[in-house]
């Protein structure tokens, strides 16, 4: 019986045209037994599913979604971060296999916490930002 696959909208911020490319034909070579990816353009109004930030771009970590919302909107950070900021990261180079596992944890979680929200009654409201968190500095003093 042929399984149907779900696909998740994927934002990739903060990367150079050559990294964004090279991760986004990763995605798109999903493997059948997980769930199948897609990227967002630039421009594109559609909430995503997952967030892959660049850790050397700050403004892509402070677009990253608050702490209450880590469940709902999942995030994966690629390359060494400075800091902790609670989200997986991934070291460059970015491979296939380490890129997928970590994806299909966060699908998976991401699918937990929708659940636990269905079954509570309460609704889901997206986070919602006019402009970037100001809480967030990772500046050198």
């Amino acid at each position: 019986m042929h399984e149907k696959k779900y696909p998740f909208a994927v934002r990739l911020a903060g990367f150079s045209p050559l990294e964004h490319a090279s991760i986004a034909a990763l995605l798109a070579q999903a493997p059948p037994a997980g769930p199948a990816f897609f990227c967002l353009l630039d421009d594109s109004l559609q909430e995503p599913d997952l967030t892959i930030a660049n850790c050397d771009d700050y403004q892509a970590l402070a677009a990253l979604p608050a702490d209450g919302m880590a469940e709902l909107h999942p995030a994966l950070v690629v390359g060494e971060c400075p800091a902790d900021l609670g989200f997986p990261c991934i070291a460059r180079p970015v491979t296939a296999e380490r890129l997928f596992m970590v994806m299909a944890a966060l699908v998976a979680r991401r699918a937990e916490a929708m659940a636990r929200i269905m079954a509570s009654g309460l609704p889901v409201i997206p986070e919602r930002r006019r402009s970037r968190r100001l809480d967030l500095d990772l500046a050198d003093p």
